[in-house]
């Protein structure tokens, strides 16, 4: 279980060791086999991951999502279960774009060079990484390591992709979704090699951590990937 240390932080639970969690108040409690009780301050929060298996009590649920925090459950190997958001308060144009990349091949045509662009703009992250650390990346990442990191990564894109209005549940927005995490893999399986290059068997726990670790410039380039797609849809729209 790990929060970063920004303002606003993603608690991961692991749900085969959690014996309790409550809110007290505007804290959310939470208690594991073996370890002492540990309050987080709901308005440090962005989101709560439950990981394998979820909580036996969901009554506080409800005020998680009252309060701003989301609420993802991740399965075995970081199977996205489901997930809650916090409805996103600003209107943007990115569902019509999803909508209308469905049905528009010119607009389509337009995100594949896109794409291009963005994927270079990785690809020189990424080789500049590899080219400092080679000596570092040893070992490949396991099955069980690359999906973890899979689905940690997914389940960050539809946090941040709600905020722009992005239903997942819905096939336009999901479709954009999936293109753009697909984009990312490279560079996130890169970052993942770095920051497991000393347990070429981790864990879930292991897997998390390192997660943490690079989710702020992940999400850094998410959020510059939907700015500029908001931006270019204003255009097209």
């Amino acid at each position: 279980m790990n929060t970063g240390s920004e303002v606003m932080a993603t608690l991961f639970i692991q749900g085969r060791q959690l014996q309790q969690w409550r809110l007290v108040g505007n804290t959310l409690s939470v208690r594991m086999h073996r370890r002492a009780e540990q309050l987080f301050p709901l308005s440090r929060l962005r989101r709560v991951i439950f990981i394998e298996r979820a909580p036996g009590d969901m009554r506080y649920l409800w005020k998680l999502l009252e309060m701003g925090v989301g609420v993802t459950f991740l399965g075995s190997r970081g199977r996205l279960i489901g997930a809650f958001s916090a409805p996103a308060v600003e209107s943007s144009p990115l569902p019509l774009l999803a909508e209308r990349l469905m049905h528009d091949s010119s607009l389509r045509q337009w995100l594949a060079e896109w794409q291009d662009n963005q994927n270079r703009h990785l690809e020189r992250d990424v080789l500049l990484q590899l080219g400092q650390q080679a000596e570092h990346f040893r070992h490949p990442l396991s099955d069980d390591a690359r999906d973890w990191l899979d689905g940690l990564s997914g389940a960050l894109l539809n946090d941040v992709a709600a905020e722009y209005q992005l239903d997942s549940a819905q096939r336009p927005a999901r479709c954009l979704i999936t293109t753009l995490h697909r984009m990312l893999l490279p560079w996130i399986m890169v970052q993942g090699r770095w920051w497991l290059r000393h347990r070429p068997a981790p864990d879930v726990q292991h897997c998390c951590q390192a997660f943490e670790a690079f989710s702020e410039p992940l999400e850094d380039h998410m959020q510059r990937m939907l700015v500029q797609l908001e931006l270019r849809a204003e255009e097209w729209l």
